[in-house]
């Protein structure tokens, strides 16, 4: 889940250049060791620990630089450069349309280098998935029971994609709820606004102007999913700007915050001391699953494997932490 990116920043750079960059990785940095300072300057809670260090460290490098406006993709993936494959396989499986279907996989095999024999069972289930929602029974919480259930939090929280059922979207409904959810924007509005001022850099995302939105969102799908490519239309639109290394790249990929476990291990046993006392601190005792924090903590194991990053319990130690510094910050 890791990705070394190096080589196709050197490849837009030798495309693109004349042009001044600067590689980052904030060796030293870990998410454990950020809590204080970002909880400082988001004035609240927060879940992104994952790739908090990430933020915070290109922020203060663009700051350092004197960079006024620093621009981003974050919402790109719904708009420019969307374009789910799988998913728009599905729904040719559904509708029948065998002929493009065989040809795009055809496409897609060759692309990705996999058979059809291994990517027609995947299709598969996702176009007769199961639409149930029953409530998932072994998801870690982080909220007491007894305070989820004098405040009906859950039967609040029914229909929305906060991951408490079984149920999952599909990126066309990850897309529309992405732009209708004012939530969703409002959260994203919020942390950028508050980091930004920290550093007194502005950040804007030319993904989310509203009038590339709309035309993004005008767009057909088969101009997302084309030739057997996934993110096609922007795949397309940018030949000639971008290397082919890095526009045709689909199957080099990495995941934001993969190596939070790995830059945490240091700090390991300090993070899992501060749990037992969360544990012990009648200010978190009521309002946190403190049962949860220690049976996630043993779950983990000590030290944990960095291949957990995106383990159910793992999110949530790190999430009690930050919940619990707050609480003893507005002691």
């Amino acid at each position: 889940m890791a990705a070394d990116e190096t080589p196709y920043i050197r490849d837009i750079v030798d495309r693109v250049g004349p042009i001044s960059h600067s590689y980052m990785d904030f060796a030293g940095s870990n998410s454990f060791d950020e809590i204080d300072d970002l909880l400082g300057s988001m004035e609240a809670p927060y879940k992104f620990f994952e790739n908090s260090y990430w933020f915070k460290g290109i922020l203060a490098r663009a700051s350092e630089q004197d960079v006024g406006v620093l621009l981003h993709g974050g919402n790109g993936n719904y708009s420019i450069s969307w374009g789910p494959a799988m998913d728009y396989y599905a729904v040719l499986l559904r509708r029948l349309r065998w002929v493009r279907l065989y040809r795009e996989l055809a496409q897609y095999g060759k692309n990705m280098r996999v058979g059809r024999s291994r990517l027609l069972p995947y299709i598969g289930k996702l176009a007769f998935a199961n639409p149930s929602r029953k409530p998932l029974a072994d998801i870690p919480m982080l909220i007491h029971p007894d305070l989820a259930a004098r405040t009906g939090v859950f039967d609040r929280l029914k229909g929305h994609d906060v991951g408490l059922t079984d149920a999952w979207m599909n990126e066309f409904e990850a897309r529309t709820y992405q732009f209708d959810n004012l939530s969703v924007l409002n959260h994203q509005g919020t942390s950028s606004t508050k980091l930004s001022l920290r550093y007194a850099v502005r950040e804007r995302d030319p993904t989310c102007d509203p009038r590339v939105v709309r035309f993004c969102l005008s767009v057909p799908v088969e101009q997302y999913v084309q030739g057997g490519m996934d993110r096609a239309l922007v795949r397309r639109a940018t030949a000639g700007y971008l290397p082919d290394s890095v526009r045709l790249n689909q199957r080099v990929r990495g995941v934001q915050g993969a190596d939070w476990i790995h830059r945490v291990l240091p700090s390991w046993g300090k993070l899992a001391e501060e749990l037992r006392l969360l544990c012990e601190d009648p200010r978190a005792s009521g309002l946190l699953n403190v049962a949860q924090v220690r049976s996630s903590l043993a779950e983990m194991g000590d030290p944990p494997r960095p291949d957990r990053a995106f383990d159910r319990h793992a999110r949530l130690l790190m999430q009690s932490l930050v919940v619990y510094r707050f609480l003893k910050q507005c002691a």
